[in-house]
């Protein structure tokens, strides 16, 4: 009988191990594809309980947002997918930990990452701080207000102002003529309404303001009812500087759901107060909304 050296001996227990290593990690794999099959099958029988309106059913919904299909989305989202439904308790509690952590406050550090594309930006304007026209600030309709120090540099990042805005939808942005400290940034997308005057994928709160460049910002009180500015310009009016402001607003198959309604709004003192200038159009009660201002 030949006898087995001992480097023969390890290698075919080495070659054992491995297999045995490789079956179980194989097996183990196989069991986690198949629960996440189990699962997903479970999500979509969920899926198929979402009712199937007709055009007409859908017509007779109050809310065009629909939000039982919000509901739908939000269960799937949070559900456990072990214990197959919505952990109430632990939602709760994960909230009451997250107001004691205060982690708004945290300091988190951020990373950029490289992208072409920019999404549907509406609002671009060069810093007038900047002599050499490099800084541009720039609104992303979802997205929030963004700025880049150097736009001539490939290199240089685009920087968010902040994730934390009570609302980042984007639409405008501007500087007062006569202070170049003075931005005003509005909020709220018209432009993709379903039909007209409808709510659009992205509401507004009114409009943001800043005196110090863009190093701080503030919402103002009197345009937290702005759902929609569609456009905003500042007048030179004999030194004082008269902002003018395309206002369109939400409506629910013929009744208004904002205040104020649509129309050209004028302020006289920097946005602490507005009046409606556009008479309401020919035969209604309904003002005329601008789509775009002109200064001459």
């Amino acid at each position: 009988m030949k006898k087995v050296s001992k480097s023969e001996n390890f290698k075919l227990v080495t070659a054992i191990l491995l297999f045995l290593i490789s079956t179980l990690i194989l097996f183990t794999q196989n069991k986690k594809e198949d629960k996440y099959a189990e699962f997903e099958n479970y999500l979509l029988s969920l899926y198929q309980t979402i009712p199937n309106y007709t055009e007409e059913e859908l017509d007779d919904i109050p809310k065009p947002e629909h939000p039982h299909l919000a509901g739908f989305q939000n269960t799937f989202m949070i559900i456990d997918p072990i214990e197959r439904r919505v952990p109430i308790e632990r939602l709760h509690e994960t909230f009451r930990e997250i107001q004691n952590s205060n982690i708004r406050n945290r300091s988190i550090e951020w990373h950029n990452i490289p992208s072409l594309m920019g999404g549907r930006t509406r609002a671009v304007m060069f810093d007038p701080n900047d002599s050499n026209y490099e800084k541009v600030w720039a609104g992303s309709v979802t997205g929030g207000l963004w700025y880049n120090n150097n736009i001539t540099d490939d290199n240089s990042n685009w920087q968010p102002v902040s994730d934390l805005w009570d609302n980042i939808s984007i639409s405008k942005i501007i500087h007062d003529p006569n202070n170049p400290m003075i931005f005003y940034v509005g909020t709220g997308e018209a432009n993709t309404a379903l039909i007209t005057y409808r709510e659009s994928s992205s509401r507004g709160i009114g409009i943001w303001k800043t005196v110090d460049a863009g190093s701080t910002w503030t919402l103002l009180p009197s345009t937290d009812l702005f759902e929609y500015i569609v456009d905003i310009e500042i007048k030179d009016e004999n030194g004082q500087s008269v902002i003018y402001a395309a206002v369109a607003s939400g409506e629910y198959y013929g009744t208004h759901e904002s205040s104020p309604s649509d129309g050209l709004f004028r302020s006289i003192d920097y946005g602490e107060s507005w009046e409606q200038v556009l008479p309401n159009i020919i035969g209604s009660d309904v003002p005329y909304t601008p789509s775009d201002i002109e200064i001459k």
